[in-house]
């Protein structure tokens, strides 16, 4: 105590430090060790929320991809369609010219069967009317003492001349 009191220290200091070590150990027990537990808890949710944050991102992320893949095969099946659409359009615009160009040839077969029997027709016609002619001219510069017979081979002679 001696020493104590060449220091110039009071006794109650010893009061003061064990009520200072009791009430950091009733404190440690009372309020921080709940506040510690209360402390990891939050801790604990906050990386829960984040951890479930990452998942959704993650989650979003493989959907904006899928959607994307998505997108992608059905503009290219779109495209696709429209190209068969085409294809199929030409064909038919192709047989359908082919199609008219052998109307358009038939046409042109029939007529020109037409004009060829019209030809002979009108040829026969004239041959016809030629004969008369000729039988009428040659009946004047003939005599009647031709036959029928030579009439006709005078007048088919003449014809075949023309």
């Amino acid at each position: 105590m001696e020493l104590l009191e060449t220091l110039h220290i009071d006794e109650t200091i010893f009061f003061y430090i064990l009520n200072f070590i009791g009430l950091a150990v009733i404190l440690r027990i009372i309020l921080y060790r709940p506040l510690m537990r209360t402390l990891k808890k939050r801790e604990d949710r906050i990386e829960k929320g984040l951890q479930l944050t990452e998942q959704v991102e993650d989650k979003m992320k493989k959907i904006e991809e899928d959607y994307e893949e998505k997108m992608k095969a059905a503009e290219s099946k779109s495209q696709e369609i429209i190209e068969k659409a085409f294809e199929q359009s030409k064909k038919l615009r192709e047989q359908e010219l082919r199609k008219a160009q052998e109307d358009a040839q038939e046409i042109i077969t029939k007529a020109e069967k037409r004009m060829e029997q019209d030809k002979e027709k009108i040829k026969n016609e004239v041959k016809q009317e030629m004969g008369e002619i000729i039988g009428t001219a040659v009946k004047k510069f003939v005599s009647e003492e031709v036959s029928e017979k030579g009439k006709q081979e005078l007048v088919d002679k003449t014809i075949d001349d023309l």
